[in-house]
């Protein structure tokens, strides 16, 4: 190694050397657009959350303001639990019931009620300004969880996209190489 020549050029490839064939600089090009794109896509998923927490939270200040909390009382046994599910949550059931409205009115309809739950037993559900049944509110933690997701995933997409293309022309490169050392293999003179 010259003393003028640096060592990036030579970890890259870009030191002027015989060996070193000419998709060997490329698939290293690649490598290092490729590292260039992934970085450059963190400002972007950062944007992208934010925007989404924007939405989000924006979303659950209004359903704050036009849900409220009520009881219901069922009207039927709801579905009793499967052997299955037990001991998991989120096993719900639309059950009919009865509630009362903000202005004082009885209401009917079906809700959501845990499965195995038995008539005349009170749910806590959401309504809306119409008095309807709605889901619960959306909250602002879930908004925030919701954004950081979104921003993460969509940079480990990139970042998968990155590494898929890489892997694939690396594989390329790889057959060229054979391809030239086959060649040469050809052309060199037998010994003997």
């Amino acid at each position: 190694m010259s003393r003028s020549e640096s060592p990036i050029r030579r970890l890259l490839g870009l030191r002027r050397n015989s060996l070193v064939r000419p998709w060997d600089r490329a698939e290293v090009t690649l490598l290092v657009v490729a590292v260039l794109i992934v970085l450059a896509a963190v400002p972007f998923a950062w944007m992208l959350g934010s925007h989404t927490y924007a939405r989000e939270s924006a979303q659950a200040q209004n359903e704050a303001m036009t849900r409220h909390p009520a009881t219901a009382v069922l009207l039927a046994n709801a579905p009793p639990e499967s052997a299955r599910s037990r001991g998991t949550t989120g096993g719900t059931a639309l059950v009919p019931a009865t509630w009362i409205r903000e202005d004082g009115t009885t209401a009917t309809g079906t809700v959501a009620a845990p499965k195995g739950s038995v008539a005349g037993e009170r749910v806590k559900i959401w309504l809306d300004a119409r008095g309807a049944p709605v889901a619960p509110p959306l909250r602002t933690d879930a908004a925030a969880w919701n954004a950081g997701a979104i921003g993460l995933f969509a940079w480990l997409g990139v970042i998968s996209v990155c590494a898929l293309m890489c892997w694939l022309a690396h594989l390329v490169f790889d057959r060229a190489r054979y391809r030239g050392w086959e060649h040469e293999w050809r052309r060199k003179p037998k010994v003997g």
